[in-house]
């Protein structure tokens, strides 16, 4: 069990722009009700028993600060949520993250990294958090004693959301400079994906897709659902039939469809997989996480779907991931976007999927995708996220 203490500033109903940290020398403009945690304190309790890290059954307590604000994006009466309407939906659902950076002093620094859904359906709203922390310093050896010492703790009982979950990481470095990388604009930086012909050859290599018909349906599919489900009237699937699979399909105003393969230096992998019987199986370092398949990119003039506007920088992804070297072989995963993808003013995203594999069954990503540090070697990716199935 984890509890959770901090101190909060909200925006208020106008806004407020911020300067330094938050907002540099021209200033950013933190739209209502974005978040801006000062320091915090997790308390992990119990967690002392594990692996003895601290033998005496202390609680284990680390600190946070907030790496950036956290913004909250809402999605107005989407047709396709919570069901799928086509008549429209009454409801709206309200997407945010966290993001932020941990100290301890047993396990080092890290970051702490999360999504927030709330899902107002016009009747009730439920509220979803997924939060995990990750501390990138070694593990080193457990001191016999120190601070605080507290009795085991009873542990309440909690119901799992998923029956099988796998936490993705990605932390590679692009060797791209700042000013070239869009890193101010976008949580994607332009080196992040290599676009047309690599999406086309990702498919034939990595996954089911292997026939040019399997390709052509999956990216008609795709237009489909930019049609009918997202509401974009400058989609015509009919149109693009017999366009070249490699190449990209221009919606004007900036807006592009093309094939698209994650960049293998972004380092995405699946660092461990919580099995139904609560169960842990770590992967290995070597099940790197591939990526691929269309995305739409907004263009600098936007582009309006039937539900809001989207700004320029917002993703639409539809395609396959591909975990290598599962327990019984490569993992491939079908994902769709569930929400667009809006870059906020600090450069970073929160990506909700959703997931079906034949094995795991239908499951739902949550991805925090926040904006890149820069490093001597380039730009660092800091993508962090879970992926969650209910089972076959």
């Amino acid at each position: 069990m984890i509890l959770d203490f901090f101190y909060v500033f909200f925006t208020g109903p106008s806004g407020i722009t911020l300067n330094g940290t938050f907002g540099g020398n021209a200033g950013k403009f933190a739209p209502p009700g974005t978040a801006i945690v000062s320091q915090g304190l997790y308390v992990h309790r119990g967690l002392g028993i594990i692996d003895g890290l601290k033998p005496n059954a202390e609680d284990v307590e680390s600190i946070y600060y907030a790496d950036c604000p956290f913004s909250n994006i809402n999605y107005p009466n989407y047709p396709s949520y919570p069901n799928p309407n086509p008549l429209g939906g009454s409801g709206s659902a309200t997407v945010s993250y966290a993001n932020c950076v941990v100290g301890n002093q047993i396990l080092g620094r890290g970051r702490a990294t999360g999504t927030t859904i709330a899902d107002n359906s016009g009747e009730s709203t439920t509220y979803v958090i997924q939060n995990a922390v990750f501390f990138d310093d070694e593990w080193p050896d457990a001191p016999t004693s120190s601070g605080r010492v507290t009795p085991l703790v009873s542990q309440p009982t909690f119901h799992r959301e998923f029956q099988t979950d796998i936490v993705v990481f990605a932390d590679g470095v692009l060797p791209v400079s700042r000013s070239r990388s869009g890193a101010d604009i976008l949580p994607y930086l332009f080196a992040h994906h290599y676009t047309h012909e690599a999406g086309i050859k990702f498919l034939r290599r990595w996954t089911s897709f292997k026939l040019d018909s399997e390709i052509r349906a999956l990216r008609r599919k795709f237009l489909v659902a930019l049609r009918d489900t997202f509401g974009i009237g400058l989609v015509q699937p009919d149109d693009w039939n017999d366009t070249p699979l490699h190449a990209q399909i221009d919606l004007g105003r900036g807006n592009t469809v093309v094939p698209y393969e994650v960049n293998h230096l972004s380092n995405q992998r699946a660092l461990l997989k919580v099995l139904p019987d609560n169960n842990v199986e770590q992967p290995g370092l070597d099940s790197r996480l591939h990526e691929g398949g269309f995305r739409l990119l907004v263009g600098n003039s936007g582009i309006d779907t039937s539900a809001q506007h989207l700004p320029f920088g917002s993703f639409i992804l539809q395609g396959v991931y591909v975990i290598e070297n599962g327990s019984t072989g490569n993992i491939e995963i079908s994902f769709r976007s569930k929400f667009p993808m809006i870059t906020d003013p600090w450069s970073t995203v929160t990506a909700v999927q959703e997931l079906h594999n034949p094995a795991l069954g239908d499951g739902e990503a949550r991805i925090t995708i926040a904006e890149p540090s820069p490093t001597p070697m380039g730009q660092k990716i800091n993508i962090r996220g879970n992926f969650g199935f209910r089972g076959p």
